[in-house]
């Protein structure tokens, strides 16, 4: 979750990360047609009755959506969407800039966001279907949750010129029906820790009713970045029943559960030395019962920069990334693995192919695997680890080509069998 700038202007660092990841994102007017046809006339894809992991590959000009079978580690659907195969009356269907959500429709249709485009594409129904999440502003939504017969959907971007209509506004938690229609709005910008900044919240946790969202809090023009925080949104009241701040941390943007455990991530400021970064960097537990906050590490602990991707398995362990370079030495990213209690020593368990190479990673709790996208490795853009049971040893137990001579494998989400 990185903000789109220029270039012209930023620190050789940032432009080097700008340039590795190409996030370009650009506003599209208008609503998009509900109804997506691919290049034969066909709506949709089949539809998707079992367990899956949705892979989003993408080089940040195109993008490709498939579907991988986690029992057998074998991929179902390769490519069943992409930027060249589907079309509305807005342009391509997919941009470059998407991302899965967390939570799907009852049918077992999944989001996929698309940020540049400002909408939701729904998948592995009969048919795939897209609703607009702004009225022409770039609302930069980053993830879906499903609340009862409504669905909730966090933008991260606020609407330069706001009008009446509930798909303004932006910086905030937008609320909508089963069809799509705009129901209410729960406004984050009051949240953010900069004055006069943006809240810029990131992928969080649904507990029942309440949804915790770790902020970024970022001046309008992302030259500055405020403390780290959380917030609990109670979406059946449609308000923010609290905020807690997260302890030396910048950049909150990841929050993930397990046996409710939640642990969260934040990246620090990437204008800043790697240095103070670093140290700005780290991961925390919150415990929403005592509305607790512990950093359990910061990036200072594993030599670098904590990235975004964080999986949990319940209190016994955690992975998270160390951002690599892509020069001034090269050094790769790196999947270490973490004591959710803050006891045991974090532990180095694989080494990617090269820097801002691995984008998502997924645990697999039932099978005790871990999956990692790599999108340099020339084996496989999917890795898949036995890790075992707590203190036991990891192997490799596949790599995976999701397409072969396709785009690479950056973001992961499960969709359980509905």
């Amino acid at each position: 979750m990185i903000p789109v700038f220029s270039t012209a202007s930023a620190t050789p660092r940032i432009a080097t990360l700008a340039a590795s990841l190409m996030l370009l994102s650009q506003c599209v007017s208008g609503c998009v047609d509900d109804t997506l046809r691919d290049a034969s006339g066909h709506k949709g894809a089949a539809a998707v009755t079992a367990e899956r992991l949705l892979v989003v590959a993408t080089d940040y000009g195109s993008t490709s959506l498939s579907w991988v079978d986690p029992a057998t580690m074998t991929v179902s659907s390769a490519g069943f969407l992409h930027s060249g195969t589907a079309v509305s009356a807005a342009g391509a269907a997919l941009s470059g800039d998407v991302v899965p959500g967390s939570e799907g429709l009852p049918d077992g249709r999944f989001p996929v966001l698309d940020r540049s485009h400002s909408s939701v594409l729904w998948v592995g129904g009969e048919t795939i279907s897209q609703w607009p999440l702004s009225d022409g502003f770039q609302a930069n939504p980053q993830d879906v949750w499903r609340h009862g017969d409504e669905i909730a959907v966090v933008r991260s971007q606020r609407d330069p010129t706001p009008t009446d209509s509930l798909l303004s506004g932006g910086d905030d938690v937008l609320l909508l029906n089963f069809d799509g229609a705009p129901l209410a709005r729960v406004p984050l910008d009051g949240e953010a820790t900069l004055p006069g900044g943006v809240a810029f919240a990131g992928r969080g946790v649904r507990l029942g009713d309440r949804l915790w969202l770790p902020l970024a809090s970022f001046s309008k023009d992302f030259s500055a970045i405020g403390a780290g925080r959380l917030v609990e949104v109670d979406l059946t009241q449609r308000t923010v029943a609290q905020h807690l701040a997260v302890p030396t941390l910048r950049n909150c943007t990841t929050l993930q559960s397990s046996s409710g455990v939640l642990m969260g991530t934040c990246s620090g400021f990437f204008q800043e030395s790697e240095t103070q970064q670093a140290l700005h960097s780290g991961v925390f537990r919150l415990d929403p019962a005592t509305a607790e906050v512990k950093v359990v590490l910061t990036g200072d602990a594993i030599g670098g920069v904590v990235g975004f991707p964080v999986a949990v398995d319940g209190s016994r362990r955690a992975w998270i990334v160390r951002l690599g370079r892509l020069n001034n030495p090269p050094r790769p990213d790196e999947v270490w693995r973490l004591d959710p209690n803050g006891v045991d020593p974090p532990a180095l368990v694989w080494q990617g192919s090269r820097g801002f190479a691995i984008g998502g990673i997924w645990y697999d709790a039932s099978r005790r695997r871990l999956w990692v996208s790599d999108a340099g490795d020339a084996a496989g853009d999917l890795v898949v680890l036995d890790v075992g049971a707590p203190g036991s040893a990891m192997t490799l137990a596949a790599r995976l080509r999701t397409q072969l001579g396709g785009l690479p494998a950056v973001h992961l989400a499960h969709r359980p069998a509905p």
